[in-house]
């Protein structure tokens, strides 16, 4: 690593450990449901006032599997007690923004391009700010990624299980692949998943009752409005269809990686729309769009050969950040909301 790559990185901590002391003093307003600071803080007295991790789990219906989490809290909560809850979120903002934004600094070839432009979406300052569960298995998952990258197939496979049993949903980052997949499939797939969807909601609408007496949250959840539930926020899906034509047009091996993540998120955010959390897949994009962002800008230059390399650096570059920087502005309110809610 050189000069410039160690200032980098070292203003890219300052940066995060910034936003971590932030993240950690979000305030706790027992009367607001949109704060799940609310849930941490209870599921951290829990711990703390539990046995074992499994009593702290029965005490409040959590998860059977997301073991990891609990245990985390449990060990963390028995060493510093009941009134440092503070310390707690700290840490866990200092994992979830130093692990994520460095691990997308280093699968992104060590550009600092895919890093500000996270730094420019909201829905990475709800990671440490107000879904805590979803960073962490955000960072384990984004290890995973990198070790399959570079081709540690069994370390990849252990942090991805790691990954899940911090936070389930987290399954859906588990399908890496290294092959280009036939397009006709994708399209294929892609319709399927919005066909089966449609019929699904219009199942859960039409058997309500039914549904409450096996799972409560399949129907509290459910918005029972396709249209409504699918939010994908515009300019994901321009790099979505910038990523999908380098996809076939680039013999890359990491935009192939990165696409076929990313389609496994957005199928399976279509078919999680139908009982209204698609949000907790969408969640886990934003380093995944940045990173494939980045690449297929890289590719892309090639394509506009009669333009100067300087003149497409600073172009395009430029034209991203002031995009970016319009939708940073336009939803700053959800940023002061993940971290001060007031």
């Amino acid at each position: 690593m050189n000069q410039s790559e160690r200032i980098t990185l070292l203003i890219t901590v300052l940066i995060e450990i910034i936003i971590s002391l932030i993240a950690a003093n979000r305030i706790v307003d027992e009367y607001d449901h949109v704060n799940d600071t609310v849930a941490y803080k209870r599921h951290y007295v829990a711990s703390v006032e539990s046995t074992s991790p499994l009593e702290s789990r029965n005490k409040l219906g959590a998860s059977k599997l997301e073991i990891g989490f609990q245990s985390f809290t449990f060990v963390f909560g028995h060493i510093f007690g009941k009134e440092s809850f503070w310390i707690y979120k700290l840490l866990i903002a200092l994992i979830v923004n130093v692990g994520i934004l460095v691990l997308v600094y280093f699968i992104a070839e060590k550009s600092i391009l895919p890093v500000l432009f996270l730094l420019l979406d909201y829905r990475f300052y709800a990671y440490s700010g107000n879904i805590l569960r979803h960073g962490l298995a955000l960072v384990i998952a984004l290890y995973a990624l990198y070790l399959f990258i570079i081709r540690k197939k069994i370390k990849s496979n252990v942090f991805s299980i790691l990954s899940f049993i911090f936070h389930n949903s987290s399954f859906v980052l588990m399908f890496k692949y290294r092959k280009r997949i036939n397009i006709f499939v994708l399209i294929l797939v892609f319709f399927f998943a919005i066909i089966f969807t449609s019929f699904l909601n219009k199942f859960i609408g039409d058997n309500a009752q039914f549904l409450l007496g096996i799972n409560e949250k399949i129907v509290s959840y459910s918005r029972g409005d396709l249209d409504q539930s699918i939010m994908f926020p515009i300019h994901y899906m321009y790099v979505f269809c910038a990523g999908l034509f380098m996809y076939y047009k680039v013999n890359d091996e990491k935009i192939t990686i990165i696409y076929n993540v990313l389609f496994s998120l957005l199928i399976f955010s279509i078919l999680f729309s139908s009982i209204g959390v698609d949000d907790r897949i969408i969640a886990f994009m934003p380093p995944f769009i940045y990173v494939l962002f980045y690449w297929s800008l890289k590719h892309m230059k090639y394509y506009f050969k009669g333009i100067s390399k300087k003149i497409w650096f600073v172009g395009s570059h430029f034209l991203c950040f002031v995009l970016l920087g319009y939708v940073f502005y336009k939803n700053f309110h959800m940023v002061k909301m993940h971290f001060i809610l007031r």
